[in-house]
């Protein structure tokens, strides 16, 4: 690992197994990782939502008993990968209401228009493909995926009749989709 990370600067020591133990290792700024017998440690846990690259940048000097000391220099670039600790923002908009509350005209027509949903989520990769289902209510609306994005549309699925029922809950779910 020395040897790739320092260019091959300590291979003669490191090869012979000379003066290792005096090898020095410097971190050149304050960040979440320490250097620990040549290994760049983790010293505190990391959010890729934060910061998702991290330069550590570490200088090597050897104490050789004879001849000047040798050094190396390198900045070690720690990409930080995702895990799914986000969850999904689900955005609903209507034409006719900026409230959480939609209404639909008595009488309206089956596949009328109700409410835009957009759905986002700041994870990357498969933490950020979701899909969306209504858990309540689907036996009066219908959730409709929209093309190549993760938007839905949520349109009714049967002409209402507000002298028999006068209003409903709708409960959609966007859950991320496992691989």
């Amino acid at each position: 690992m020395l040897l790739e990370l320092f260019g091959g600067i300590f291979t003669e020591s490191l090869k012979n197994k000379k003066n290792i133990d005096k090898i020095k290792y410097v971190k050149k700024r304050k960040n979440d990782f320490y250097i620990y017998a040549g290994d760049v440690v983790l010293a505190a846990a990391l959010d890729r939502e934060l910061v998702s690259e991290h330069v550590v940048s570490v200088e090597a000097f050897d104490s050789p008993s004879h001849g000047p000391p040798l050094s190396g220099y390198t900045r070690v670039i720690v990409r930080v990968l995702d895990a799914n600790d986000q969850p999904p923002i689900l955005s609903v908009h209507s034409l006719r209401n900026q409230r959480q509350r939609f209404s639909v005209p008595e009488n309206a027509p089956a596949g009328s228009f109700v409410a835009h949903l957009s759905v986002s989520d700041r994870d990357t990769g498969v933490n950020a493909h979701v899909s969306c289902q209504l858990t309540d209510g689907a036996d009066a609306f219908q959730l409709m995926q929209l093309t190549g994005v993760v938007e839905y549309k949520l349109v009714s699925s049967r002409v209402f009749d507000r002298e028999e029922r006068d209003s409903y809950t709708v409960i959609i779910a966007c859950l991320v989709r496992s691989t």
